[in-house]
């Protein structure tokens, strides 16, 4: 079994650069993507976050600047590589943010993997964290498709979850062997490359500590990378064409 990891793109949100980088790129206005992957080749078909469900939401009640185009985001990505909505099988949720889950809904027939105490923050998140996690779209969900984990959890042969706690209590990272190497989707553990290559954590996030032991591991873990908001990544990349990490 030959595995790829394709990019997906969501959309884009406005930010300070100083929200991606502990202690550095304060007062820097940044357009970020937002990203998902899909894992091809292997015996099921399977997604890595799925985007946002609504930049008005995201414009009106948070207060920043997000926008996406008619090829963007979960449907249009899917249709790129051929899939339908009700092949997929699996979905395995970094973490609940609203810019990770939102296009959970428009999957009938998959799975939803999680970490245990990810969902548990999400529904009595810490104050500070409250604006990131929209209700409706993680329980848009029927709970019973949900699947709690408490570690890490080989989901198929070459593909590894593995925790990565920091940006959220219960966050979670994406291991796949490819030919290649080995290419990690690590969600908001890592905002950008920069952050794993030089172990700096996202400065949204619930404990300094376990943020920074978390990109050690990435840098660690990833020749590879789809970071969850870094601009070199390519719409539909794949593989060894993804941001390497020295």
């Amino acid at each position: 079994m030959s595995l790829s990891v394709v990019a997906l793109p969501m959309g884009w949100l406005q930010v300070d650069k100083g929200s991606l980088t502990y202690g550095k790129g304060y007062g820097t206005t940044l357009w970020i993507p937002v990203w998902a992957a899909a894992i091809l080749g292997a015996d099921y078909k399977i997604l890595i976050d799925t985007g946002i469900s609504d930049p008005a939401w995201v414009q009106r009640d948070l207060g920043m600047g997000c926008r996406q185009s008619s090829d963007e985001g979960i449907e249009e990505a899917l249709k790129k590589i051929g899939w339908r909505l009700d092949e997929v099988d699996i979905v395995i949720n970094t973490h609940l943010h609203y810019d990770h889950i939102g296009g959970n809904v428009v999957f009938p027939k998959a799975r939803f993997l999680i970490q245990e105490s990810e969902w548990h923050h999400a529904n009595q998140p810490l104050e500070t964290q409250a604006w990131a996690y929209s209700e409706r779209d993680f329980s848009a969900t029927d709970y019973f498709r949900w699947t709690f984990l408490q570690g890490a959890y080989d989901v198929v042969p070459g593909v590894r979850i593995v925790p990565t706690s920091g940006h959220t209590p219960g966050h979670q990272s994406v291991v796949v062997q490819t030919p290649g190497g080995r290419v990690v989707v690590t969600g908001d553990a890592a905002n950008l490359v920069e952050n794993i290559q030089e172990e700096i954590p996202p400065t949204i996030m619930v404990n300094v500590n376990d943020a920074r032991r978390s990109v050690q591991l990435l840098h660690r873990l990833a020749q590879f990378t789809i970071p969850g908001h870094d601009p070199d990544v390519k719409a539909y990349a794949e593989n060894t064409n993804l941001p390497s990490v020295k």
